[in-house]
């Protein structure tokens, strides 16, 4: 993904985009337990049925976020937050 541009809520999900508009979904599905998913500029996400494997989709927590400028804490309220500040490292919980 490219440079940051912003970011908004879509019910329980967060909504990056970049400056060239592929955009981040991060939906919480419970405590620790998030979907990513990442799409082009002009693509759609798959729907939340797309996949029999998940059982439900439903849960009554949500996010909060925390601006840190050059990055995000987004809290689940489980154990560990997840982090981002521009690049994914994958097997970690942090882009950087």
């Amino acid at each position: 993904l490219t440079t940051y541009a912003r970011h908004r809520f879509d019910g329980q999900s967060v909504i990056f985009t970049t400056s060239i508009g592929q955009r981040l979904r991060i939906t919480p599905y419970g405590n620790s337990i998030v979907r990513v998913q990442a799409v082009r500029k002009g693509e759609d996400y798959y729907s939340d049925d797309h996949y029999e494997m998940i059982e439900s989709h439903h849960w009554d927590g949500f996010f909060t976020i925390a601006d840190h400028g050059s990055f995000f804490i987004l809290d689940t309220g489980g154990d560990t937050p997840i982090e981002d500040d521009d690049s994914f490292t994958p097997g970690q919980n942090r882009w950087n």
